[in-house]
């Protein structure tokens, strides 16, 4: 039903002065005040786009933008390529060593008794998936995010394999 009232009475693009545009707009609106709400975030922090893959390839040169030789980027191997090639190409178009948080095959979790030998002063950015979709393991992203934030680096989580179905909190994962 929602999807038949956007089509019939408000299929436009978004920032018109028309009706149809106006309702687009109220739509759209609505959908990241919804969006914030769920993920409990503030609606500035909350964007649409194709699919988690184009957005980090969107977003990654905007991160990288004041990256320089020496400085590093943390990723895991046991990522999407979404949360991975994005860094990886962001990385060798600025000169910045790509570090790896590596997890346990026994326990399928990452080894994060490793992260201060990973994390430094020069570490600008760690991205890190909240659930495997290769293992199914549930990354505790907030000690990873914890560290990356004593160093100032900007924490990536992708969190698609878990949206649909753990709650999450985009606040306390900080």
């Amino acid at each position: 039903e929602a999807m038949s009232h956007a089509m019939i009475r408000a299929c436009a693009n978004d920032g018109g002065l028309f009706r149809t545009s106006r309702a687009a707009g109220a739509i759209a609106e609505a959908a990241i005040a919804s969006a914030a709400a769920f993920f409990n975030c503030a609606e500035d922090e909350v964007i649409f786009g194709l699919n988690t893959t184009s957005l980090f390839f969107q977003m990654a040169p905007l991160i990288a933008h004041d990256w320089r030789a020496g400085d590093n980027i943390l990723l895991t191997r046991m990522d999407h390529d979404a949360n991975v090639s994005p860094w990886l190409q962001a990385a060798a178009a600025r000169g910045v060593e790509v570090r790896f948080l590596e997890w346990d095959r026994e326990t399928f979790a990452l080894k994060l008794d490793t992260l201060p030998d990973l994390i430094d002063a020069r570490t600008r950015a760690v991205a890190v998936g909240h659930a495997s979709n290769f293992l199914g393991t549930i990354n505790d992203v907030a000690a990873v995010c914890a560290a990356a934030r004593t160093v100032g680096a900007v924490s990536i989580v992708d969190a698609v394999q878990s949206a649909p179905h753990l709650l999450l909190d985009v606040a306390a994962i900080g």
